[in-house]
């Protein structure tokens, strides 16, 4: 049975992980502005863990998209 039809649903998913990284960002950056807000003085620490987290978070959009590129130029 051939299978190939499926390929661009699985790409399709492996993209929308970009959309959730995007939404899940926003969230640490919103967080991130009313801690600092409400303790200006951290404003550093905050600032440093925000990034560590985003960057964390951005993995998994570029895990996404590779992927995809690989479902589509593979199969």
């Amino acid at each position: 049975m051939d299978y190939r039809f499926l390929v661009p649903i699985g790409a399709a998913m492996a993209v929308l992980t970009g959309f959730s990284t995007g939404i899940g960002q926003a969230g640490v950056a919103r967080q991130a502005v009313e801690s600092v807000g409400k303790n200006p003085e951290a404003t550093n620490q905050i600032r440093s863990t925000m990034i560590v987290g985003c960057a964390v978070a951005e993995t998994c959009g570029i895990y996404g998209l590779l992927t995809a590129i690989l479902l589509i130029f593979a199969f």
